[in-house]
């Protein structure tokens, strides 16, 4: 019995099953990643010890984050090819009880975001976190439970312990060898380090004529700007991760893959995720040497190790699925020519969005990106390939004054909500805001740079983020949720998963899950009405142009930060 027929319903509903669960697995990634986003966690050890299970698993829970995102990576590569086997897609539009148990479950996680954030100060402080911690405990296992709910009933859950144990354990071996794996390579560091600074020296000695390099202190430098490289941030732990990612990958797509040749990803991604570290390592120097010790140590140092990380494991496994040395099913597929694929049209947009915002906010200082411009140049340079496959003139129809009055509505309702629950700045002592990192940076840039700056972030703000992000959320998301053949599915189509999973997503994807959450469901509902994408894009401008404009005219910097 494969994955696909174990969780749904029928062997038939393979696709479609593996689609939903996806869609279940992010939002719970995006929750995991909203909590870690929002809170420390970084306990001294002498507080942790001593104080409970519970302490201790707050504690310790970057490690459990970084084992859940493997298994989930695994288990999404088995929903994908079990999917890919199965038979014809069957349409499911939920049930009374799954939308009930979305409900709950997004009542418990809004319970357990807060209990988090006491149980966080409470362990700080060193207070009785007793209470505080059984009203966590309790409130994570109803998120959980309800998440499971929401997604499958029971009975589906069972089938999948008893029918795809082996996928599961696969899963969890790979977890907790990443875990295994990433505090390995950190342990090893006091033997591996010389190696990783006499190579990282000596590419700065090309460069700059006066090199710091201190193994015993793990101290390296050039041109007075010296960092000190722990153990924890060494970069040696993504070793551990992309191999325990790529033994995931091999696992999972065994039958797909060709072997022993597939086998030379393993070596190859170390290697890689190696190599990279250390120019990670010499950037970081460069850059600070050169007069930028903030982004070096800001947006760089925070960046560049996801960036690796992404580049050298996506890169291996696409480059694995496109090449026949490796795949089976590339070496006998016939060259049908060029088409276009639709996925990568409605997600493309923000997708190259995210990814350069990604890299530009490594050279950024983390409050300020200079290069928010080239964000909106790759968005339009990816609508620009696939112009073709969008339905530009039902879009425009909606655009009349007569039909724009209600999306309109939507908007200034969207933008309402927002404001209403954005908390204004807080000024620490000695410092400022992040949101007002910005109007000092402009003040920096010069009139005319200050200026091309605030042009792009406006029009990149009412025009081309909205079309990018409803294009991903309600124009590719929100119908492949109802049928597996998104483009085949009806527009004004309504499901409880459809119309809530979308929303949540797109609110943590802002880090404001809970105005994002809702601000999502008024652009869902504006797409719904008559089944056109282009309300909920002319929505979601309203709300980005009415919040530009109390940037630009009231001095609400924050609602950009």
């Amino acid at each position: 019995m494969s994955l696909a027929e174990s969780i749904g319903s029928s062997p038939a509903s393979g696709p479609r099953r593996g689609l939903l669960d996806l869609a279940w697995l992010a939002v719970l990634i995006a929750e995991v990643l909203s909590l870690s986003f929002s809170f420390d966690v970084a306990i001294p050890a002498g507080r942790a010890e001593g104080r409970g299970a519970i302490v201790w698993l707050v504690a310790h829970s970057s490690a459990l984050i970084r084992a859940a995102a493997c298994m989930a990576s695994v288990l999404a590569a088995a929903f994908l090819a079990t999917a890919r086997r199965g038979g014809p897609a069957r349409r499911s539009t939920g049930s009374p009880s799954s939308a009930w148990w979305t409900s709950g479950h997004l009542a418990a996680f809004a319970a357990f975001y807060a209990a988090t954030g006491r149980l966080v100060a409470a362990m700080n402080g060193g207070g009785d976190v007793a209470p505080v911690a059984l009203v966590w405990a309790a409130a994570g296992a109803a998120t959980l439970a309800a998440w499971m709910l929401a997604a499958r009933p029971a009975g589906a859950w069972l089938r999948l312990a008893r029918g795809s144990w082996k996928v599961l354990a696969v899963a969890l071996v790979a977890g907790c060898g990443a875990v295994w794996a990433g505090g390995l390579t950190g342990r090893l560091w006091a033997s591996l380090h010389s190696g990783t600074f006499a190579a990282a020296a000596w590419i700065l000695s090309r460069i700059e004529p006066d090199v710091l390099c201190d193994p015993a202190a793990r101290e390296l430098g050039a041109g007075g700007f010296s960092v000190t490289i722990a153990p924890v941030c060494s970069g040696y732990e993504g070793i551990g991760l992309i191999l325990a990612l790529l033994s995931g990958y091999l696992i999972v797509c065994r039958d797909e893959l060709k072997f022993p040749q597939a086998l030379v990803l393993l070596p190859a991604g170390a290697a890689l995720i190696a190599s990279l570290n250390v120019l990670r390592i010499v950037a970081l120097v460069l850059i600070g040497a050169h007069g930028r010790p903030r982004v070096a140590v800001g947006g760089f140092h925070s960046q560049a190790g996801w960036l690796a990380f992404n580049l050298v494991g996506l890169g291996l496994i696409a480059g694995s699925r496109g090449l026949g040395a490796f795949s089976k099913a590339r070496s006998d597929a016939e060259d049908s020519g060029p088409t276009v694929n639709p996925t990568a049209a409605y997600l493309g947009p923000l997708m190259a969005l995210l990814a350069v915002a990604m890299v530009t906010g490594a050279a950024s200082d983390g409050a300020f990106d200079l290069l928010y411009p080239a964000r909106i140049a790759a968005a339009c340079a990816v609508l620009w390939v696939y112009r073709g496959a969008y339905p530009i003139r039902s879009w425009a129809a909606g655009l009349a004054p007569a039909s724009a009055a209600t999306p309109i509505a939507i908007g200034v309702a969207a933008y309402l909500i927002w404001v209403a629950l954005e908390p204004a700045p807080e000024v620490a002592a000695g410092g400022t805001a992040r949101g007002l990192a910005i109007p000092a940076a402009l003040a920096a840039m010069g009139p005319a740079a200050a200026a091309a700056w605030l042009s792009a972030r406006v029009l990149g703000s009412v025009a081309v983020v909205p079309l990018a992000e409803e294009l991903a959320f309600r124009g590719y998301l929100q119908r492949r949720l109802v049928d597996a053949d998104f483009e085949a599915a009806s527009p004004r189509e309504f499901t409880w998963l459809s119309f809530l999973g979308p929303s949540l997503a797109f609110g943590l994807m802002h880090q404001r899950w809970i105005a994002g959450t809702a601000a999502g469901m008024l652009y869902a509902a504006a797409a719904l009405r008559r089944g056109r994408l282009g309300d909920a894009v002319l929505a979601h401008a309203a709300t980005n142009a009415l919040i530009a404009a109390r940037v630009l005219a009231g001095g609400a910097w924050w609602l950009w930060a």
